[in-house]
């Protein structure tokens, strides 16, 4: 299905400000007649005179040459232009790309131009829209680009990777293709049931569901929490009493020296951040102030703040000093942190030779103890392996799998989930058969939807808004 009826829509593919290049796209039924009207080609002497017929350029070619505004007797760039015809372009429309200069005057002079000849401006995400529209890619792909675009690093890139060459279509179309199989088996167990043992047949059929559809799928909706955690990276809080080396301890994870580290205690009194990857993780370290008992206002605001942080953090590294006991403030950090995944650093380590805090005591029973040393670097490659390993402990989890990190993929997969869980309960207690083969059909409706073959028009404008103009 090509949207030639469409209007032809143009807008800067590339980032904003000054650079290199810059590219105008322009994409629908009119993109080649409007850079036929701007583009004059420098290597043909056919088109450097007005009054000689244009030849057709070839599709997938660069041409050099200059966009002028024949209003205005103005060349206004030397380009490159690259004309794709319909269906071979990302949206299966006929495609131009203009590759200007990359001053921003530039590449709004040139738009303007594409405008006035017919074209509009694009709305966030048409152009990848347009190639869901078109058949090009399905909407699990499709989001897919808005991750690749968005990956902080690069395992989240192959992640996202793997989504736009169809690892999860191909996943989903697989279960969708057994529980197809499937229903056909039953169907003729109902329309033949004198040719089929019912008991022997619904025994094959509920074991079938289970190892070929169920358990993928819930192996598929496990997996979302770990990729959340790849695209959109982990929080992670650095807590502890004041002077016990937590913006020390929080330079030496980011490998710079971004929070301000003096001997006196309440130094950091407010949040400091830094995006930092560990083994293609994307963690944001939060440096916090002190938690202690203080009727200082500006340092109670800073104290109020990290409690903030805290209960928004997907990890917490508790820094402890070694040189000092166990205290009731310690005890206190302890209780608000008993429900978070939680590593402990024992800082300061080069200042003693043996530390205050016991790992078999029963209250450390579940909690990483490294010792470290912000000043010496001793343990920081220990805790940074420790960090990551805390994140990922699922014992599936494998970077070469396919994972989801699309909250609507995995609402689907869940549904779809929990629809085979009906079945089966139907096929095991010998029901009517008819109600299972419903259940199954409702399974793959929601699968479908992964791919967006059933989705409504306001799903869709949700989730292409989310994209840059340009995509």
């Amino acid at each position: 299905m090509f949207t030639s009826d469409l209007d032809t829509i143009a807008a800067v593919a590339t980032p904003m400000g000054s650079g290199g290049i810059g590219i105008v796209r322009i994409s629908g039924p009119k993109a080649v007649d409007i850079s036929k009207q701007l583009f004059q080609a420098a290597h043909r002497k056919s088109d450097r005179d007005p009054k000689a017929p244009k030849r057709a350029l070839k599709s997938h070619v660069m041409y050099l040459g200059n966009i002028v505004d024949e209003e205005q007797k103005r060349v206004i760039d030397q380009v490159l232009m690259v004309i794709m015809y319909a269906p071979n372009s990302y949206t299966r429309e006929n495609v131009v790309e203009i590759h200007c200069h990359g001053g921003p005057v530039i590449l709004r002079a040139i738009l303007q131009l594409v405008f006035k000849c017919g074209a509009r401006s694009a709305a966030p995400g048409e152009f990848t829209k347009r190639a869901y529209i078109n058949g090009r890619i399905d909407l699990s792909q499709a989001e897919a680009v808005a991750d690749m675009i968005n990956a902080k690093t690069d395992l989240a890139l192959n992640f996202a990777t793997d989504q736009l060459i169809g690892g999860l279509q191909k996943k989903a179309n697989r279960i969708i293709e057994e529980l197809k199989q499937i229903i056909a088996c039953m169907e003729a167990g109902i329309n033949f049931p004198e040719d089929i043992d019912e008991n022997e047949c619904n025994g094959k059929i509920a074991e079938q569901l289970k190892s070929t559809c169920l358990d993928s799928l819930v192996s598929l909706a496990k997996s979302y929490d770990s990729g959340c955690l790849l695209r959109d990276g982990v929080n992670l809080a650095i807590v502890g009493r004041p002077n016990v080396g937590k913006s020390s301890l929080f330079n030496k994870l980011i490998d710079a020296e971004k929070a301000i580290v003096t001997p006196y205690p309440g130094t950091t009194r407010d949040t400091v951040e830094a995006v930092y990857s560990i083994n293609g993780i994307p963690f944001q370290f939060i440096d916090t102030a002190g938690l202690h008992d203080t009727n200082h206002p500006i340092e109670r605001i800073g104290i109020n703040r990290t409690r903030d942080v805290l209960s928004k953090a997907h990890l917490v590294l508790l820094v402890l000093e070694a040189t000092q006991p166990f205290s009731a403030e310690d005890t206190e950090i302890l209780s608000r942190i008993e429900n978070k995944k939680c590593i402990c650093a024992i800082n300061k380590i080069d200042l003693v030779k043996e530390r205050y805090v016991n790992e078999r005591n029963e209250f450390w029973k579940d909690i990483t103890i490294i010792d470290t040393s912000a000043k010496t670097g001793y343990g920081i490659e220990k805790l940074k392996k420790s960090i990551a390993d805390e994140c990922f402990r699922d014992p599936n989890y494998r970077t070469d799998s396919t994972i989801v990190s699309n909250i609507r993929h995995k609402f689907a997969i869940e549904e779809a989930a929990d629809k085979v869980r009906d079945a089966m309960d139907v096929i095991s207690g010998y029901s009517n058969e008819e109600l299972a083969i419903i259940d199954l059909n409702d399974a793959i409706k929601a699968l479908e939807r992964i791919l967006g073959k059933r989705i409504d028009t306001d799903v869709l404008d949700v989730i292409f808004n989310k994209f840059c103009i340009g995509k």
